[in-house]
């Protein structure tokens, strides 16, 4: 039950975000445009991660194909949150520096391929001591490793445009994508 109001409570502050962020200004930016998506799919994600503990907690009372399409959906969305993340870092650099990201090409075959092994790769789930379920297995490790691999290269593109860039603008965005690579290097560890 904890968990199912934490994520509510999630929902709610996320959709307070984006009404407020809809109603103080305009969408004239690329950025604005991914941060709006970013929030959208952050709620999405949220339901989905319910949906998740609700799936895994009824895992004999419901059917194969529910359980993975339920979870592989919500492994999905989370890559899809790194994925925006970096198109926002994209649009952030273009409109401090006027420099195009190169590497896009690479990054969409990268998200394919992280996807396709989201659905191809083996997906379970384990019980611990204290009753907590959560996935596991090599459709797991997808979601670390493409976690990883987007936070590397947005904090490497913030580092290698960080002359160009404004210091009050770029040092919360570096020092929140170093959080977030420190945070998924640990929960690769400690699940």
């Amino acid at each position: 039950v904890f968990m199912y109001i934490l994520q509510i409570s999630c929902m709610m502050i996320l959709g307070f975000l984006l009404v407020m962020f809809l109603s103080e200004r305009r969408i004239r930016k690329a950025t604005d445009k991914w941060y709006i998506l970013i929030l959208i799919v952050s709620m999405l994600q949220l339901v989905f991660e319910c949906l998740s503990i609700w799936s895994v907690h009824r895992v004999s009372d419901i059917s194969p194909l529910l359980f993975k399409s339920i979870n592989r959906s919500y492994l999905t969305l989370i890559l899809t949150y790194f994925y925006l993340g970096f198109r926002y870092k994209s649009a952030f650099v273009r409109e401090e520096t006027g420099a195009e990201d190169k590497g896009l090409a690479f990054i969409h075959v990268a998200q394919v391929i992280l996807y396709a092994g989201i659905f191809i790769l083996p997906l379970g789930y384990e019980l611990t001591e204290t009753g907590a379920v959560y996935n596991h297995g090599p459709g797991m490790w997808t979601v670390y490793v493409g976690a990883a691999f987007f936070l590397f290269v947005i904090f490497s593109n913030y580092v290698e445009q960080m002359r160009r860039i404004a210091k009050e603008k770029l040092f919360p965005l570096v020092f929140g994508v170093g959080c977030g690579m420190f945070l998924c290097f640990c929960y690769m560890i400690y699940p």
